[in-house]
C-alpha cells in the first residue's frame, strides 16, 4: 500500500497576502519602536534642560557626607528666623532678590548648616553675597561678624525619573560661615537664655530710655573689655553674657540683643579702618534714633586696653568720630541724650565741688566730668568733700584718657 503523506497547515507555503501583511506588521513595530525611543530621546532632552534650567541652593555641614542641591528655595522667599531678634534695618535696603540670598542665609542659620551653596542665576547684581551676609550680622543679635569665605564651584547632582538618572551640573556661589556651626550655635543659645533672663529680672515700669539705658549700664557692671587681637574665638555673644570679657563686637551683639528683647529696635554699625575698626550701635527711643557704644562705658574694667573713650550713651552722628560703612543707607541718629559735661583744670578748681553739686541736684540724669589734669586720690578727695558738704552719695569710677581724666558721676541718695 502506498503510504499517504502527512502535512501540517504550517507547512503550507504562506499566500502572498500573508506574508505582505508580516511585512507590514514589521515594520509598523519598527516605526513604533523608533518612535517611542525618539521620543525617550527628546524627553530626556527635555528632561535634562528644564533640570539645567532650575535654579538650585544646597546646604550642608562639614559633617555630611554629600550635599543635595534643591530647587524648592521658592519656598524660603518668606523665611523669618525661629531667633528673629533682627531689626531688619539693612534687610529693608535690600532688593527683592537680595532680600531671598537674605533669607537663605537665615535659613542656614537656623539648621546649623556653615556651608551655603547659591546658583550663580539667583545672585542679585547689585549687591556682593558677603554684603548681603554682613547685612544679616549687623541686623542680627543673635549673629555675630564671623568670618566668612565666598567662591564660584561648580555643584553635580544626580536626580532621578523612575528608572532614569540626570545629572544637573550648575555653576554656584560657594559660602563658607564658620559661625553657624552646632558648636557656636549652642554657645548662642546658652547666651540667649541669659539675655532673656536679664530682660525678665529689670526693674518693671521702666520707659524704653530707660532700659536702654539699664542694658548699657548692665553691661558696663559686669563685662570686661578684652581686645579682639588676644581674643581669636567667634564665641563674641556668649562671652560678652556668660564669661563677662569681649571685644566690641560682643558688647554690640550683646546690646543688640538685650534690646530687641525688650523691644527696642537697635542694630549694629560698624567702621573698619586700616589698622583697627570698632562696632557699636543705634537705638530708636521715642521715634529718634541714637547712638549708644557700650564698649566705651566708664563702669568697664578694661584688660590690655586703655580707654581713650567718652561715656557714649544717647549721642548724635556728630559726635562720632568714624563715619560707619553702609552709612548712606542707615537712620540719620540726630538725637542727643549725652550726659551734661562740666570741665575743670583739676580738682583743686575753687568752683568744682559746688559746681558738682548743683549739676548733680539738678539734674537726675548721669553727669560727665572732665579734668585736664588729677589722679584717683584727687578725685577721690573731690567727690567726698561733695558727698560731706551736701549730705550726699555719687557713683563714680574715673578712667584715664590721653587727654586727661574722665569721671561718670550720678546721685544714688
Amino acid at each position: 500500500m502506498e503510504e499517504t503523506e502527512k502535512h501540517s497547515k504550517w507547512d503550507e507555503p504562506a499566500s502572498p497576502r500573508l506574508k505582505c501583511i508580516f511585512r507590514i506588521v514589521v515594520v509598523l513595530c519598527v516605526i513604533v519602536l523608533a518612535a517611542e525611543i525618539g521620543y525617550l530621546i527628546v524627553s530626556h532632552r527635555q528632561m535634562q534642560a528644564e533640570l539645567n534650567e532650575r535654579l538650585y541652593v544646597a546646604f550642608y555641614t562639614d559633617q555630611d557626607e554629600a550635599y543635595s542641591v534643591r530647587s524648592d528655595w521658592e519656598e524660603l522667599d518668606d523665611y523669618r528666623s525661629e531667633y528673629d531678634f533682627n531689626s531688619r534695618i539693612y534687610y529693608g535696603k535690600l532688593s527683592k532678590d537680595a532680600q531671598r540670598v537674605y533669607h537663605f542665609f537665615e535659613y542656614a542659620f537656623d539648621n546649623r548648616y556653615s556651608h551655603i551653596l547659591i546658583d550663580v542665576r539667583l545672585i542679585p547684581q547689585d549687591v556682593e553675597m558677603e554684603q548681603i551676609l554682613h547685612y544679616l550680622m549687623l541686623d542680627s543679635g543673635m549673629i555675630e561678624q564671623n568670618l566668612s569665605r565666598g567662591e564660584r564651584v561648580q555643584a553635580n547632582e544626580l536626580v532621578y525619573d523612575g528608572l532614569i538618572e540626570y545629572r544637573v551640573d550648575v555653576e554656584m556661589h560657594h559660602v563658607y560661615v564658620p559661625g553657624f556651626e552646632q558648636e557656636y550655635f549652642d554657645k548662642k543659645i546658652e547666651a540667649l537664655t541669659v539675655a532673656k533672663q536679664v530682660v525678665a529680672e529689670m526693674p518693671t515700669g521702666l520707659t524704653d530710655a530707660e532700659k536702654a539705658r539699664y542694658f548699657f549700664d548692665y553691661l558696663g557692671n559686669r563685662v570686661v573689655y578684652k581686645d579682639a587681637e588676644n581674643n581669636g574665638s567667634r564665641h563674641y555673644l556668649y562671652e560678652a553674657l556668660c564669661e563677662h570679657h569681649t571685644n566690641c563686637d560682643g558688647f554690640a551683639n550683646a546690646y543688640s540683643l538685650l534690646c530687641q528683647l525688650g523691644g527696642i529696635p537697635c542694630f549694629e554699625k560698624v567702621y573698619w579702618g586700616e589698622e583697627s575698626g570698632h562696632t557699636w550701635n543705634s537705638v530708636q527711643l521715642d521715634g529718634v534714633w541714637y547712638n549708644v557704644d557700650a564698649t566705651s562705658s566708664p563702669n568697664i574694667t578694661n584688660e590690655g586696653w586703655t580707654a581713650t573713650l567718652r561715656f557714649r550713651f544717647g549721642y548724635s552722628d556728630s559726635r562720632q568720630k568714624n563715619t560707619p560703612h553702609y552709612a548712606d543707607i542707615l537712620p540719620v541718629c540726630d538725637g542727643e541724650m549725652q550726659p551734661a559735661t562740666l570741665h575743670f583744670a583739676s580738682p583743686s578748681d575753687a568752683t568744682a565741688h559746688t559746681k558738682l553739686w548743683q549739676a548733680i541736684k539738678n539734674s537726675k540724669q548721669p553727669i560727665l566730668m572732665a579734668l585736664d589734669t588729677a589722679d584717683k586720690p584727687q578725685i577721690k578727695a573731690l567727690m567726698q568733700t561733695v558727698c560731706d558738704t551736701y549730705g550726699c552719695s555719687v557713683s563714680h569710677l574715673p578712667y584715664e584718657s590721653p587727654n586727661g581724666w574722665f569721671v561718670y558721676v550720678l546721685r544714688t541718695a
